[in-house]
């Protein structure tokens, strides 16, 4: 038994992906919700465990781009729940399944634990590939996502063109709006994922292991089927313990198997731990933060933990891998507005999935479309789509399931026809279509040529639907239905074969086209018939008979045409008439540009968004490219919008418009890129000043930064309602009669700082300065100073500036700034004059003559 665990855990991984029930947001707020977005190539996949024991998968992602926020380059790390270590495994549903080698586009967000892990799960991981047509697509695991929109609708995964999907990504990343056109065409099959079945495939002929998911190749399944679920908890708005009865009974209340579940107490603990230790819980509001995030109209909104140790089992002569216990979480944010209803369906489609089953609609791997010989529904509350308006009930697949799987099968009822095949009447070379409509389990059909119940002509496939094929003459055919418990015929259905006279048959319908203004299209018809046709065209849509044109001829030209204009033609002949379908003849404007691309200015490290609009006939594409206008070689984005990757140098782009009749080029719009922005920072508060009324003051900020703008400001800091000056470190305020406030701000383009507030203080009217007492003349001996004064008024603050020589004569300045002067030594006579000002006015002196004498030495007595 060890060998055989230990080999089934080194096949088992990876492990098939299950579906979490979601309510799926738009893309859009999928980029807003994510905390960073990578583009990157599967590096490695591993198992591993986590400090508390619980088995987790770590996927290496070698990042090529990262679009939004702080993930980076190099190699990032995203960590899930499940895996396999050792002859241990876990399945965490709607956990996407990441595989090396694959591009992938990951929106990220952290785990409770701090790591990087796929936001809302299967929701947020779309892996590069191309369709059947060779386009490049971006495609989520679609079998891993069962809900619902956030409308209320059943959700149905589309196709997204990769290309136009990124610059979506990258646009909203970056806040720009821009449109979701990036869907794929409706001819789009991906390469990756084959479709889902619809039909319903439901019998007692299949075994339990056809209902199973296969794990390493054995399918799975609840060896103990009396299981008490123990709930932690409620959602706000809803009733959790409603739901977990309603799922259990569900499972339980079908007499023909044995299950038993039900609701059983509270648990010893609110979070996941090993769905190994005995005991299985409904965890509500994820208290533990296991499933990360929060749900908040859209996201997860409930997965379920299912885990084994390799072990296995038998049932009713088949082997089964051993569940052995499961856990079940529901998101936090889970409230009123998701609705009970929904909620009870959710609880049982997860209860479900710990019993064993797969989804109905997909194969045991849990990955392709299910088709013969597995049994198939697109309606049991197993599908991988979770179902509206079932409230949690079990549909025919799912009783099917169940009793299979856990009792002895679903019993049998016999065939019977509802509605039996009909006669017709056709034309000789035509085919007629014949169906059965009928009761019962899993019936087959097989038709007959000729009349019941001749069976010598056995005809068609097994299908309640069947195709003469080609008849020239009247036949009979029936056809039989059969099941393991019983067989019915049904009523012949005769197909009567005439010969009447056919009308014309159109083999080359007239072409729609697309012309330029002025110029005319010739429309031609192809048809085949026993006698003799006639034509005759018409203006307008099919059957207006009201605008015949043109002649009796299979061609018709429709002349110089300035308006698009429909046609059509009739042809008769003996034996009837046919209308051939409608033709138009779009007359199409070539493209003009009404508004070209512009020029920028960005600073290095940003993105610029260029814009075109033009006119002519729609439909038009608008193609970007980098380089210079006419240059083709990069073409780097669509649509009238578009928005630069992050520059760090100068760079050009143009834009080509082009339509069914010609393309037209822009100019070419230079995105200039300056340094980065260094925001504003002052170095120099302007400094309070004092006046006298009437005068004016000289402020001044000193600031360092990129770019610098300046504006001052009359009142406090920050009020900006009385802006003054312009746009210079200097401002002169003009003159002032009363105290007042100022204040400059200091801007670039990447930021603003404002100075302190300053007060320039305004005293009484100034009194010029003048010169009361003027410096008088003096005598000094030769080599001796003189000693000069003088008596001034005038408001002050006053300055003297003394000169030596006549009054006026400022070459000679000297002295302090002094109402006195004592003179240098003095050789010669010399005069002196001295100018005092004040904020007001200024004063010039007379000139003081100093009068140099000798003197005569005294006899020195002895």
């Amino acid at each position: 038994m060890v060998k055989q665990a230990l080999a089934f855990a080194a096949a088992l991984f990876p492990l098939p992906i299950l579906g979490a029930t979601f309510v799926v947001p738009p893309d859009s707020e999928l980029v807003q919700r994510a905390d960073s977005i990578v583009l990157g190539t599967v590096v490695s996949v591993w198992p591993r465990l986590d400090a508390n024991g619980l088995i987790e998968t770590v996927t290496d992602l070698a990042v090529e781009e990262t679009i939004k926020g702080s993930a980076g380059s190099g190699v990032v790390r995203i960590v899930h729940w499940g895996g396999v270590v050792g002859d241990r495994w876990l399945i965490a549903t709607g956990t996407p399944e990441y595989t090396p080698g694959q591009r992938s586009l990951v929106f990220l967000h952290h785990n409770q634990k701090g790591e990087w892990t796929t936001l809302d799960l299967a929701l947020g991981r779309f892996d590069l590939g191309f369709d059947t047509q060779g386009r490049e697509l971006l495609v989520r695991d679609r079998e891993a996502i069962a809900g619902w929109d956030r409308a209320g609708a059943e959700h149905r995964e589309h196709l997204r063109l990769a290309r136009p999907f990124l610059e979506f990504v990258r646009a909203r990343a970056n806040g720009f709006p821009w449109p979701d056109d990036y869907w794929a065409p409706a001819d789009s099959v991906t390469m990756m994922q084959p479709p889902s079945a619809s039909a319903d495939v439901i019998a007692t002929a299949f075994t339990g292991t056809q209902y199973c998911l296969l794990l390493g190749g054995q399918p799975a399944r609840r060896a103990i089927t009396s299981v008490g679920w123990r709930l932690a908890g409620n959602q706000t708005g809803l009733d959790s313990d409603a739901a977990v009865t309603k799922g259990t009974s569900s499972w339980t209340s079908d007499a023909g198997s044995n299950v038993t579940y039900s609701k059983s107490g509270t648990p010893a603990a609110a979070s996941i731990k090993d769905p190994f230790d005995g005991e299985d819980r409904v965890i509500a509001n994820d208290p533990g933060n296991d499933i990360s995030g929060t749900f908040t109209g859209s996201g997860t909104v409930a997965v379920a933990f299912i885990g084994g140790t390799g072990g296995s089992h038998t049932f009713g002569g088949e082997s089964f891998t051993t569940i052995s216990g499961a856990d079940i979480v529901i998101q936090d944010g889970v409230g009123s507005a998701f609705g009970q209803e929904r909620f009870n369906t959710v609880m049982t489609h997860e209860l479900g999935h710990t019993l064993g089953f797969r989804h109905s609609n997909r194969t045991a791997n849990d990955q392709n479309a299910c088709a013969d010989p597995l049994p198939c529904s697109g309606s049991a509350i197993m599908n991988s789509s979770v179902i509206s308006g079932l409230n949690g009930n079990l549909q025919a697949w799912d009783r099917d399931g169940v009793r299979t799987l856990f009792g002895s099968g679903p019993a049998c009822t016999s065939p019977a026809i509802t509605t039996h095949p009909q006669s017709q009447t056709i034309e000789s070379g035509s085919s007629a279509s014949l169906s059965v409509s009928v009761t019962g389990t899993t019936p087959s059909f097989q038709w007959f040529r000729g009349a019941k119940p001749d069976t010598s002509n056995p005809v068609g496939t097994n299908a309640s639907s069947f195709n003469t094929g080609t008849l020239t003459a009247t036949t009979t055919f029936w056809v039989r239905v059969s099941n393991s418990c019983g067989t019915v015929d049904s009523n012949d259905a005769t197909i009567t074969v005439t010969t009447a006279c056919p009308n014309p048959a159109i083999t080359s319908q007239p072409q729609s086209a697309t012309i330029t203004s002025g110029q005319s299209r010739t429309l031609t018809v192809s048809a085949t018939s026993a006698t003799a046709i006639t034509f005759q065209w018409f203006r307008g849509v099919r059957p207006d008979t009201s605008n015949p044109v043109g002649g009796n001829a299979a061609s018709f030209e429709t002349g110089p045409l300035t308006s698009s204009t429909s046609f059509w033609v009739r042809l008769t002949n003996a034996c009837g008439s046919t209308d051939s379908q409608t033709a138009t003849v779009t007359v199409c404007t070539p493209p003009s540009i009404t508004a070209q691309p512009a020029n920028q200015t960005i600073t290095a490290g940003q993105t610029a968004t260029l814009s075109a609009t033009a006119s002519g006939t729609a439909p038009r594409t608008l193609t970007w490219f980098q380089g210079l206008s006419g240059n083709t070689s990069t073409p780097v984005g669509s649509g009238s919008q578009f928005v630069t990757p992050i520059l760090t140098a100068t760079t050009s782009f143009w834009v080509r418009v082009q339509n069914n009749c010609g393309a037209i080029n822009s100019s070419t719009a230079t995105i200039t890129v300056v340094p980065q922005c260094t925001p504003p920072q002052i170095t120099a508060e302007p400094s309070d000043a004092s006046i006298a009324a009437g005068a004016s003051a000289l402020l001044s900020v000193v600031a360092t930064g990129t770019g610098l703008t300046y504006a001052w400001f009359e009142g406090a800091a920050g009020d900006t309602s009385r802006p003054v000056g312009d746009n210079s470190a200097f401002f002169d305020t003009g003159p002032l009669n009363a105290s007042t406030s100022y204040w400059a701000r200091v801007s670039n383009a990447c930021g603003q700082e404002n100075s302190r507030t300053v007060v320039v203080n305004v005293g009484p009217a100034c009194q010029p300065a003048s010169i009361t007492a003027p410096p008088q003349p003096a005598t000094v001996a030769s080599g001796r100073q003189a000693f000069l004064s003088l008596g001034v008024a005038g408001t002050s603050p006053l300055t003297f500036q003394w000169f030596e020589g006549a009054t006026g004569d400022t070459t000679r300045p000297l002295g302090p700034n002094s109402s006195f002067l004592a003179t240098p030594s003095l050789t010669s006579s010399t005069s002196f004059w001295v100018r005092v000002v004040n904020a007001c006015g200024s004063a010039d002196s007379d000139a003081a003559s100093v009068t140099v004498v000798s003197v005569r030495p005294r006899a020195i007595r002895r």
